[in-house]
């Protein structure tokens, strides 16, 4: 008889339902300012949070609401990121200062950057959209699920992070940005 529990694949999903957690605070650090629940969803205003748990690997679907085209001064983030060390392994989607454009950026474990500038879409904001980051050990693409479907975005393959990195929403102004809900699908657990 074959050993089976060398052909486990420890790969696991979870939902994090924010209707039904909340800012749950045994998963959720509360990283700068005070991320609340607000009306079944994370509100994050001028806060920035991160999961506990990391992650290896794996399909990471963010369903957010970002409230409007950034204004001067605006940065926001929502991906895979470990905030003590931004730079060394990351996979994220970001919106600064810059107002017509959004970026897909990933970080090998050294610190190099590889970013697309992508021009942004009036569907993106004032409802919920479906972010996504599809991470393999060669490749992170990033995608989008609005009124026009699925479409890729970016997809990286000179600075592709191989170290678990958490959950990682920031938003550095006064203004709502909501999470709906985290999928993640076929991923690397690490507590």
């Amino acid at each position: 008889m074959a050993n089976q529990g060398e052909a486990k694949d420890n790969r696991e999903s979870y939902s994090y339902d924010t209707a039904i957690k909340g800012l749950d605070a045994t998963f959720w650090a509360n990283v700068e300012g005070t991320a609340a629940a607000s009306g079944g969803k994370i509100r994050v205003n001028l806060d920035e949070i991160a999961s506990y748990l990391q992650h290896k690997f794996g399909r990471f679907i963010f369903s957010i609401n970002v409230p409007a085209v950034p204004a001067a001064g605006t940065a926001r983030i929502w991906g895979l990121r470990n905030p003590g060390a931004a730079t060394r392994g990351a996979a994220y989607f970001e919106q600064d200062t810059n107002l017509a454009t959004i970026f897909a950026r990933s970080y090998d474990n050294w610190g190099t950057l590889q970013s697309t500038t992508i021009t942004h879409d009036s569907d993106w904001y004032a409802r919920e959209v479906e972010y996504i980051i599809n991470w393999e050990p060669d490749r992170v693409q990033f995608q989008v699920n609005d009124s026009d479907g699925y479409r890729t975005l970016a997809t990286h393959t000179t600075s592709v992070p191989t170290f678990p990195l958490a959950l990682n929403i920031s938003d550095t102004v006064a203004e709502n940005l909501d999470v709906g809900n985290v999928l993640v699908d076929n991923a690397h657990l690490i507590a």
